[in-house]
Protein backbone atom coordinates (compact mmCIF):
# COMPACT_ATOMS: atom_id res chain seq x y z
CA UNK A 1 0.00 0.00 0.00
CA UNK A 2 0.92 3.74 -0.38
CA UNK A 3 0.05 6.55 2.00
CA UNK A 4 0.27 10.10 0.55
CA UNK A 5 0.95 13.36 2.83
CA UNK A 6 0.85 16.44 1.19
CA UNK A 7 0.43 20.25 2.50
CA UNK A 8 2.72 23.41 2.48
CA UNK A 9 6.97 23.75 3.24
CA UNK A 10 6.22 23.53 7.80
CA UNK A 11 3.09 22.34 8.29
CA UNK A 12 3.88 18.98 10.00
CA UNK A 13 4.18 16.75 7.32
CA UNK A 14 7.15 14.94 8.48
CA UNK A 15 6.16 15.55 12.01
CA UNK A 16 3.52 13.10 11.67
CA UNK A 17 4.80 10.38 9.29
CA UNK A 18 7.81 10.05 12.21
CA UNK A 19 5.06 9.99 15.09
CA UNK A 20 4.11 6.61 13.02
CA UNK A 21 8.05 5.81 12.84
CA UNK A 22 7.65 5.09 16.94
CA UNK A 23 4.89 2.48 16.44
CA UNK A 24 6.64 0.60 14.02
CA UNK A 25 10.32 0.11 15.73
CA UNK A 26 8.37 -0.67 18.84
CA UNK A 27 6.76 -3.69 16.93
CA UNK A 28 9.91 -4.42 15.64
CA UNK A 29 9.41 -3.01 11.78
CA UNK A 30 11.61 -1.71 9.94
CA UNK A 31 11.30 1.79 8.63
CA UNK A 32 13.82 3.92 6.64
CA UNK A 33 13.31 6.67 5.17
CA UNK A 34 15.26 9.54 2.27
CA UNK A 35 14.69 12.73 1.35
CA UNK A 36 14.31 13.65 -2.46
CA UNK A 37 16.80 16.43 -3.55
CA UNK A 38 15.91 18.96 -5.56
CA UNK A 39 19.36 19.91 -7.07
CA UNK A 40 20.15 15.88 -8.20
CA UNK A 41 16.91 15.27 -9.96
CA UNK A 42 18.99 13.69 -12.55
CA UNK A 43 20.43 10.71 -10.16
CA UNK A 44 18.79 7.48 -10.62
CA UNK A 45 17.72 6.27 -6.67
CA UNK A 46 18.94 8.73 -5.31
CA UNK A 47 16.49 8.81 -2.42
CA UNK A 48 16.09 5.28 -2.71
CA UNK A 49 19.75 4.48 -2.30
CA UNK A 50 19.81 6.92 0.83
CA UNK A 51 16.82 4.93 2.46
CA UNK A 52 18.12 1.52 1.81
CA UNK A 53 21.20 2.47 3.19
CA UNK A 54 19.83 1.96 6.49
CA UNK A 55 18.19 -1.28 5.39
CA UNK A 56 22.00 -2.39 4.61
CA UNK A 57 23.54 -0.87 7.43
CA UNK A 58 20.78 -3.12 9.65
CA UNK A 59 20.70 -6.50 8.10
CA UNK A 60 24.77 -6.02 8.66
CA UNK A 61 23.90 -6.37 12.70
CA UNK A 62 22.11 -9.38 12.27
CA UNK A 63 23.10 -12.51 13.42
CA UNK A 64 25.49 -14.92 11.21
CA UNK A 65 22.72 -16.96 10.48
CA UNK A 66 20.27 -14.63 9.46
CA UNK A 67 22.91 -12.86 7.10
CA UNK A 68 24.16 -15.66 5.36
CA UNK A 69 20.33 -16.22 4.41
CA UNK A 70 20.15 -12.81 3.11
CA UNK A 71 23.58 -13.31 0.98
CA UNK A 72 21.89 -16.27 -0.85
CA UNK A 73 18.41 -14.18 -1.88
CA UNK A 74 20.25 -11.48 -2.89
CA UNK A 75 22.84 -13.25 -4.37
CA UNK A 76 19.75 -15.32 -6.62
CA UNK A 77 17.91 -12.21 -7.18
CA UNK A 78 20.82 -9.86 -8.56
CA UNK A 79 23.03 -12.79 -10.12
CA UNK A 80 26.01 -11.36 -12.62
CA UNK A 81 24.22 -7.88 -12.19
CA UNK A 82 24.97 -6.99 -8.51
CA UNK A 83 27.95 -4.78 -9.57
CA UNK A 84 25.19 -2.31 -10.87
CA UNK A 85 23.39 -2.29 -7.07
CA UNK A 86 27.37 -2.25 -5.04
CA UNK A 87 28.31 0.79 -6.99
CA UNK A 88 25.27 2.77 -6.22
CA UNK A 89 25.52 0.69 -2.31
CA UNK A 90 28.86 -0.15 -1.27
CA UNK A 91 27.98 -1.51 1.58
CA UNK A 92 25.90 -4.32 -0.20
CA UNK A 93 29.07 -5.93 -1.31
CA UNK A 94 29.40 -6.28 2.69
CA UNK A 95 26.98 -9.31 2.65
CA UNK A 96 27.35 -10.94 -0.46
CA UNK A 97 31.16 -10.98 -1.63
CA UNK A 98 32.68 -8.85 -4.47
CA UNK A 99 30.30 -8.82 -7.37
CA UNK A 100 31.42 -10.64 -11.15
CA UNK A 101 32.51 -7.83 -13.42
CA UNK A 102 29.96 -5.69 -15.53
CA UNK A 103 29.31 -6.56 -19.08
CA UNK A 104 29.51 -2.92 -20.76
CA UNK A 105 26.66 -2.16 -22.19
CA UNK A 106 26.09 1.18 -24.58
CA UNK A 107 24.33 3.99 -22.74
CA UNK A 108 20.42 3.15 -23.29
CA UNK A 109 20.64 -0.41 -22.41
CA UNK A 110 22.80 0.40 -19.67
CA UNK A 111 20.05 2.58 -17.95
CA UNK A 112 17.39 -0.04 -18.85
CA UNK A 113 19.62 -2.42 -17.41
CA UNK A 114 20.15 -0.48 -13.76
CA UNK A 115 15.97 0.13 -13.85
CA UNK A 116 15.30 -3.78 -14.12
CA UNK A 117 18.18 -4.83 -11.72
CA UNK A 118 16.98 -2.35 -9.39
CA UNK A 119 13.54 -3.46 -9.31
CA UNK A 120 14.85 -6.97 -8.56
CA UNK A 121 17.14 -5.83 -5.15
CA UNK A 122 14.05 -3.47 -3.88
CA UNK A 123 11.70 -6.89 -4.24
CA UNK A 124 13.81 -9.26 -2.71
CA UNK A 125 14.22 -7.23 0.13
CA UNK A 126 10.65 -7.45 1.96
CA UNK A 127 7.79 -10.03 2.31
CA UNK A 128 4.52 -10.77 4.19
CA UNK A 129 6.24 -11.81 6.24
CA UNK A 130 9.24 -9.69 6.95
CA UNK A 131 7.30 -5.87 6.06
CA UNK A 132 9.57 -2.97 5.36
CA UNK A 133 8.27 0.67 5.57
CA UNK A 134 9.53 3.51 2.81
CA UNK A 135 9.27 6.95 3.68
CA UNK A 136 10.08 9.26 0.80
CA UNK A 137 10.30 13.14 1.73
CA UNK A 138 9.81 16.08 -0.72
CA UNK A 139 8.43 13.84 -3.73
CA UNK A 140 7.92 16.96 -5.45
CA UNK A 141 11.41 16.53 -6.35
CA UNK A 142 11.57 12.72 -6.98
CA UNK A 143 13.64 11.55 -9.97
CA UNK A 144 11.77 9.67 -12.79
CA UNK A 145 13.06 6.13 -12.63
CA UNK A 146 12.35 6.46 -8.59
CA UNK A 147 9.10 7.36 -9.53
CA UNK A 148 8.45 4.58 -11.62
CA UNK A 149 9.87 1.66 -9.40
CA UNK A 150 7.63 2.60 -6.56
CA UNK A 151 4.93 2.26 -8.77
CA UNK A 152 5.74 -1.12 -9.90
CA UNK A 153 6.92 -2.00 -6.50
CA UNK A 154 2.78 -1.31 -4.90
CA UNK A 155 1.36 -2.90 -7.16
CA UNK A 156 3.44 -5.74 -6.67
CA UNK A 157 3.29 -7.83 -3.36
CA UNK A 158 2.25 -7.55 0.52
CA UNK A 159 4.79 -6.16 2.21
CA UNK A 160 5.84 -3.32 1.34
CA UNK A 161 4.79 0.32 2.86
CA UNK A 162 5.36 3.45 1.03
CA UNK A 163 4.65 6.56 2.49
CA UNK A 164 4.89 9.85 0.32
CA UNK A 165 4.75 13.39 1.55
CA UNK A 166 5.43 16.33 -1.05
CA UNK A 167 4.14 20.04 -0.91
CA UNK A 168 0.84 20.20 -3.11
CA UNK A 169 1.41 23.67 -4.03
CA UNK A 170 4.37 22.64 -6.19
CA UNK A 171 2.50 20.27 -8.52
CA UNK A 172 0.46 20.93 -11.38
CA UNK A 173 -1.53 18.18 -13.77
CA UNK A 174 1.68 17.82 -15.59
CA UNK A 175 4.03 16.84 -12.96
CA UNK A 176 5.09 13.05 -13.33
CA UNK A 177 3.95 12.52 -9.69
CA UNK A 178 0.43 13.55 -9.90
CA UNK A 179 0.08 11.43 -13.04
CA UNK A 180 1.14 8.51 -10.74
CA UNK A 181 -1.14 9.53 -8.20
CA UNK A 182 -3.97 9.47 -10.45
CA UNK A 183 -3.32 6.14 -11.75
CA UNK A 184 -2.50 4.72 -8.08
CA UNK A 185 -5.92 6.16 -6.98
CA UNK A 186 -7.73 3.68 -9.83
CA UNK A 187 -5.91 0.36 -7.98
CA UNK A 188 -7.36 1.84 -4.42
CA UNK A 189 -3.64 1.02 -3.16
CA UNK A 190 -3.18 4.55 -2.18
CA UNK A 191 -4.37 6.44 0.32
CA UNK A 192 -4.09 10.44 0.51
CA UNK A 193 -4.15 12.72 3.88
CA UNK A 194 -3.53 16.12 3.51
CA UNK A 195 -2.31 18.46 6.48
CA UNK A 196 -3.99 22.35 6.78
CA UNK A 197 -2.47 24.93 8.70
CA UNK A 198 -3.96 25.13 12.62
CA UNK A 199 -6.67 27.22 13.10
CA UNK A 200 -7.41 29.80 16.11
CA UNK A 201 -8.29 26.94 18.81
CA UNK A 202 -5.37 24.67 17.96
CA UNK A 203 -2.87 27.29 18.38
CA UNK A 204 -4.82 27.91 21.87
CA UNK A 205 -4.89 24.55 23.11
CA UNK A 206 -1.36 24.66 21.35
CA UNK A 207 -0.34 27.67 23.97
CA UNK A 208 -1.84 26.33 27.20
CA UNK A 209 -0.03 22.96 27.21
CA UNK A 210 3.27 24.69 26.64
CA UNK A 211 2.61 27.68 29.11
CA UNK A 212 0.46 25.66 31.52
CA UNK A 213 -2.87 27.80 31.60
CA UNK A 214 -6.19 28.27 30.44
CA UNK A 215 -7.50 28.20 27.39
CA UNK A 216 -9.34 32.30 28.10
CA UNK A 217 -6.08 33.62 29.51
CA UNK A 218 -4.51 32.74 25.80
CA UNK A 219 -7.01 33.79 23.35
CA UNK A 220 -5.65 37.19 22.39
CA UNK A 221 -2.19 35.64 22.08
CA UNK A 222 -3.47 32.82 20.32
CA UNK A 223 -4.60 35.76 17.64
CA UNK A 224 -1.67 37.67 17.55
CA UNK A 225 0.48 34.46 16.90
CA UNK A 226 -2.21 33.31 13.90
CA UNK A 227 -2.08 36.29 12.43
CA UNK A 228 2.01 36.63 12.33
CA UNK A 229 2.27 32.77 11.69
CA UNK A 230 -0.60 31.71 9.32
CA UNK A 231 -1.24 28.93 11.41
CA UNK A 232 2.00 26.67 9.91
CA UNK A 233 3.39 24.95 12.88
CA UNK A 234 6.60 25.48 12.18
CA UNK A 235 6.89 29.44 11.91
CA UNK A 236 4.42 28.94 14.92
CA UNK A 237 7.40 27.50 16.62
CA UNK A 238 9.77 29.70 15.57
CA UNK A 239 7.66 32.29 16.73
CA UNK A 240 7.14 31.45 19.78
CA UNK A 241 10.71 30.52 20.58
CA UNK A 242 11.55 34.24 18.91
CA UNK A 243 9.54 35.91 21.98
CA UNK A 244 11.10 34.13 24.39
CA UNK A 245 14.81 35.03 23.55
CA UNK A 246 13.01 38.49 23.31
CA UNK A 247 11.92 38.17 26.85
CA UNK A 248 8.49 39.20 25.75
CA UNK A 249 7.34 35.24 27.07
CA UNK A 250 8.74 34.67 30.14
CA UNK A 251 8.80 32.72 32.95
CA UNK A 252 7.59 34.51 36.15
CA UNK A 253 9.65 32.27 39.16
CA UNK A 254 7.94 34.87 41.57
CA UNK A 255 4.31 34.31 41.07
CA UNK A 256 5.10 30.04 39.35
CA UNK A 257 3.72 30.79 36.09
CA UNK A 258 4.33 31.89 32.63
CA UNK A 259 3.36 35.29 31.55
CA UNK A 260 4.05 37.67 28.14
CA UNK A 261 3.65 41.17 27.47
CA UNK A 262 1.18 41.44 24.69
CA UNK A 263 1.41 45.12 24.30
CA UNK A 264 5.43 44.72 23.48
CA UNK A 265 4.55 41.57 21.09
CA UNK A 266 2.46 43.93 19.16
CA UNK A 267 4.41 47.26 19.29
CA UNK A 268 7.19 45.08 18.14
CA UNK A 269 8.62 46.03 14.48
CA UNK A 270 11.42 43.14 14.19
CA UNK A 271 8.87 41.27 11.79
CA UNK A 272 5.28 41.45 10.43
CA UNK A 273 5.81 38.13 9.48
CA UNK A 274 7.58 34.81 10.12
CA UNK A 275 9.77 34.75 7.07
CA UNK A 276 11.07 37.88 7.62
CA UNK A 277 11.86 36.60 11.39
CA UNK A 278 13.47 33.88 9.49
CA UNK A 279 15.67 36.38 7.66
CA UNK A 280 16.69 38.53 10.43
CA UNK A 281 17.53 35.26 12.92
CA UNK A 282 20.26 34.18 10.17
CA UNK A 283 21.01 36.22 7.91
Amino acid sequence: EMVMVSGYSGVGKSALVHELQKNIIATDGLFIMGKCDQYNRGQPFLVLTEALQQLLQHLLSESNEKLSEWRTKLQVALGNNAGIITELLPDLALIIGAPPKLTVLPPAEAELRLNMVFIDFVSVLYSKEQPLVIFLDDLQWVDIPTLKLLQEQVNDKNGLYLIGAYRDNALDDAHPLTKVLHQLEQTKVLTKIHLEPLKIEHVQQLLCNSLHCDLDEVSTLAELCLKKTQGNPFFLNQFLLALYQENTIYYNHNKGKWQWRIEEINKQAMTENVLDLMIVKFG
